[in-house]
């Protein structure tokens, strides 16, 4: 048994209150932390009497001192197990205690001093930890401290935001580790070009920003582009696989002065990264002062597209973002086979935005992975859902980005989504599109190989837009293979022998064929013809919710197992 001797010696205050609420032993460090005096430290010491000290040396702040005590012994009596909850003292100390209640009744709290552990987690949110420099908050931070300094000094400021090109195309040929060296040797020859009165921070994914303090805004943005411009001329000469690679960086500028084109820091930034958008709409390499004449639509969507990048993860957090189905049919028995599962966010202000809008927003700022593991997670919890339901063997069909499909994690992350929800793996289908193929094969074919372990069946989605050969398709463990709406919306015209020959193409290597966007009866009539019968499009469903696409489904269709 540990004596209270020995407990008298560890770095963690103890206090331990009974019942009623009266002290029953603390040590010296619960003493210490607090200065309390040796009359608090007796047993039988009221717990409102500690409040009161804790109160007197500005524990609680300076709110009202007689409701902030009872406040707080009210909390004390209802807080639950291993509650957590940080006290900040006036000399900086950060305490945190923690809540244990005893089975006998009475309970024990935890003191510990976490200041230089609390100081620690902010100095890792402030800076980046692949460059080392100003994370986008700190960025900001650093930033308005500068603009206030010219304000006061009456001088001007330069906000500068950059966005370096294809650094997705380069982490698929040659890894993360790669990309990340990239970034760095770039970084460092940023460096070199910036006086002290300038703040150079990561402002998140591929984009940089950079606010100075000058005496003319307009000169001074203009020598610093070019001279970033120079810098990303220069090769960067990297080795990967024993083979080296000199890889010139591609940017695109945009620059706003502080005050001709305003006075407000978040305004300053809007038009920065406004003119950095249309640069990198002008072509490569490309510098751009804000001008304030750029066309309605340009204005328009470079607002949107930086709104909607800055809303992107709070999105995630709010839960804008919701999966709507639609059915995949054996269009000869009229049977519900399975169903793809199709990302949606409903954003506060734009309404409804399109995936093919938002995901490659969501790719540039590198949230795509925590996106597509929602996205898993949920989809595969649905079919848990609709199992229990009677929709036995329904496949789920789930969407995968090029980039999920070359990280080194994905296998594991969607293993643990399969864990997590307890559906099996032969009742969830990944789709991949023929992009995918174009690049890092042999990560995709490991990705691939892993998962197929599991049961995971695969399809390889708007086959025929130009990407994939037969050797690649026979390469890789591919189940079904999707023939695009647009070959399917011209089946009247002469698309009919492309779509035949896709399908003796999908017979010759063994796999399956849907048909997608189908959307009329002399379509779905055609395909049949063919020999194509399973089908999907709005002829059969549109997107719906999960109530609403069981509801519909077993009125429409035969989805076995539900009466």
């Amino acid at each position: 048994m540990i004596s209270t001797k020995a407990l008298d010696q560890v770095e963690v205050g103890i206090a331990i209150w009974d019942e009623t609420h009266h002290l029953s032993w603390a040590n010296k460090a619960y003493q210490r932390f607090y200065a309390l005096p040796e009359s608090l430290m007796r047993s039988g010491t009221p717990l409102a009497a500690h409040l009161r000290h804790f109160a007197s040396i500005g524990l609680f702040g300076d709110e009202n001192l007689d409701e902030r005590l009872h406040d707080e012994e009210t909390k004390f009596l209802n807080r639950a197990e291993n509650v957590l909850l940080d006290y900040r003292l006036p000399d900086g100390r950060i305490m945190e205690m923690r809540h244990a209640p005893l089975a006998e009744g009475g309970k024990v709290i935890l003191h510990t001093d976490v200041s230089g552990f609390r100081a620690y987690e902010q100095s890792l949110a402030d800076m980046d930890p692949i460059t080392g420099l100003p994370s986008a908050e700190a960025g900001e931070r650093l930033a308005g401290a500068l603009l206030a300094e010219a304000v006061h000094a009456e001088t001007e400021g330069l906000a500068l935001r950059f966005q370096i090109q294809r650094l997705g195309e380069y982490e698929s040929a040659f890894g993360i580790g790669f990309t990340n060296r990239l970034i760095k040797r770039f970084v460092q020859k940023i460096k070199t070009v910036l006086g002290e009165d300038s703040v150079f921070f990561r402002a998140g994914g591929s984009e940089f920003g950079i606010f100075s303090v000058t005496e003319n805004a307009k000169t001074f943005g203009a020598k610093l582009s070019q001279e970033i411009l120079d810098e990303c001329s220069v090769p960067v000469v990297l080795k990967q696989g024993g083979s080296s690679h000199s890889i010139a960086l591609s940017v695109g500028i945009g620059l706003a002065c502080y005050p001709s084109d305003s006075k407000n820091l978040n305004d300053l930034r809007g038009k920065s990264r406004q003119a950095m958008l249309e640069a990198l709409k002008d072509r490569e390499n490309r510098a751009r002062f804000y001008s304030g004449v750029s066309s309605t639509y340009q204005t328009k969507q470079a607002k949107e597209d930086l709104q909607l990048a800055e809303d992107l993860r709070h999105a995630l957090i709010k839960g804008e973002f919701f999966l709507e189905y639609q059915a995949q049919i054996d269009a000869s028995k009229n049977r519900l086979i399975g169903c793809e599962a199709l990302l949606r966010w409903e954003h506060p202000t734009f309404g409804r935005v399109p995936p093919d809008r938002f995901i490659p927003i969501a790719e540039d700022i590198g949230l795509i992975n925590e996106l597509g593991k929602k996205v898993l997670v949920d989809a595969c919890h649905q079919a848990v859902i609709w199992q229990a339901l009677g929709f036995a063997d329904v496949l789920m069909c789930v969407n995968v980005s090029r980039l999920q499909a070359q990280d080194p994690e994905f296998a594991g992350q969607v293993a643990d989504a399969l864990n997590t929800t307890g559906l099996s793996g032969k009742y969830l289908e990944l789709e991949l599109t023929e992009s995918v193929l174009a690049e890092n094969m042999d990560r995709v074919s490991e990705n691939l190989k892993n998962l197929n372990a599991l049961g995971i069946r695969f399809s390889i989605d708007d086959f025929g837009t130009g990407y994939s050969s037969l050797s690649q398709l026979s390469r890789l463990p591919f189940d079904r293979l999707k023939i695009d709406k647009s070959f399917v919306a011209q089946l009247a015209t002469d698309q009919e022998a492309l779509v035949r020959a896709v399908i003796l193409i999908a017979e010759s290597l063994g796999m399956e064929v849907v048909a997608e966007g189908v959307e009329t009866e002399d379509e779905a009539q055609a395909l049949r013809a063919l020999g194509c019968h399973t089908m999907q499009g709005f002829h059969f469903s549109k997107t719906l919710s999960a109530d609403d696409f069981v509801t519909f489904c077993k009125a429409r269709f035969d989805v076995g197992g539900v009466a």
